[in-house]
């Protein structure tokens, strides 16, 4: 690598022209690069953004005095970081952050319960502040309430029966204290 496309990679760290002037010149093989991924809510314009970051991260971490090009290099931190994009978003504890719907813009025609916005952010808030009787309840007596709410009682197993009554007992007494809180 000569001299002057050093001075250019050296300058785009703290000059905010130069580093846009390196980004388009690389910026076709950024949206070869974009073309090869998918996060659900992420428009071109975050690709590209966290392409930004991506080549903010090369260009303080490129070391062209032993030859090597900035671009593959660039092109290796760029697969790297939207790899680690990926893995983020795909993480187990967060499934549940990308397969959630925001309560203030469901329409009853996309609601998995088919209800109506006001019903599912009434559902929501009473959900918010029944975390401590959730706690409360015994993994057999939670498994036993979730399958009722569901409609899939399982009424022939005489375990599940008497933990449903352990739980609606326990529900009666939430409430009650709650309607006293």
């Amino acid at each position: 690598m000569n001299e002057a496309e050093l001075a250019r990679i050296d300058r785009a760290q703290t000059d905010s022209e130069a580093f846009e002037t390196l980004f388009n010149q690389y910026r076709p093989m950024v949206l070869r690069q974009i073309s090869r991924f998918y996060l659900r809510d992420f428009d071109r314009d975050d690709w590209l953004q966290e392409a930004r970051i991506a080549m903010l991260k090369a260009l303080q971490k490129f070391d062209g005095g032993q030859g090597s090009q900035f671009g593959p290099y660039f092109r290796l931190v760029l697969q790297s970081h939207y790899n680690s994009l990926l893995r983020l978003h795909l993480a187990l504890k967060r499934r549940a952050e990308e397969q959630a719907i925001n309560v203030f813009e469901v329409r009853e025609d996309v609601s998995p319960y088919h209800l109506s916005a006001q019903e599912v952010e009434t559902d929501f808030l009473v959900w918010l502040e029944s975390d401590r009787f959730w706690d409360s309840l015994s993994p057999s007596e939670r498994h036993a309430l979730q399958a009722n709410l569901a409609g899939r009682p399982d009424a022939t197993d005489h375990h599940v029966a008497r933990a449903l009554e352990r739980a609606h007992r326990k529900l009666e007494r939430y409430l009650a204290d709650q309607h006293e809180g």
